[in-house]
């Protein structure tokens, strides 16, 4: 019987195969994001987005991730303030507003997404549903993200042929 410990060595083995980099969690939190020394990746937290603006934000995210042929856009709803997403398993005061989120993902359309996804959020902790209706707007907007491209002959990747 495979334990868990031979699945994630196997795993490993295959992607490090592939050029891909599997690294072990090293704790050192900045916001709800967590930084490894080993990537190229940082949080940017609330207070950043609030200082330089989201135009700026957007602006060094679109130069760092330009060159790339595939990106994936991951989105923890809890990364909003609990005004807009009370019903997450961690809410945290002092986050974004749905409107910052929104206006973030429009400046981001020139990448080439792949893929994209929207976590934590939890219905049973969601009174009046207004995660839920702040989670649907972020998606939509995602869903808009791709059909600008489609509409711009661009490729989105998502649908496995780029047409």
């Amino acid at each position: 019987m495979l334990t868990f410990q031979d699945l994630i060595l196997k795993l490993q083995s295959y992607w490090g195969g592939k050029g891909c980099a599997l690294l072990q969690p090293y704790d050192m939190e900045v916001g709800a994001g967590t930084f490894h020394t080993a990537t190229f990746l940082r949080a940017i937290g609330p207070e950043e987005l609030e200082s330089r603006g989201v135009g700026a934000v957007a602006d060094e995210l679109l130069d760092r991730f330009s060159g790339l042929s595939h990106v994936y856009l991951s989105i923890d709803i809890d990364a909003l303030d609990p005004a807009y997403a009370p019903g997450t398993g961690i809410p945290d005061a002092g986050g974004l507003s749905p409107r910052q989120v929104i206006t973030l993902i429009r400046r981001l359309d020139a990448l080439p997404f792949v893929g994209a996804d929207l976590v934590e959020v939890a219905p049973p902790l969601d009174s009046g549903e207004i995660t839920s209706f702040a989670a649907l707007k972020i998606i939509m907007e995602i869903f808009g993200l791709v059909l600008r491209r489609k509409r711009q002959g661009l490729s989105t990747h998502l649908n496995g042929a780029g047409r």
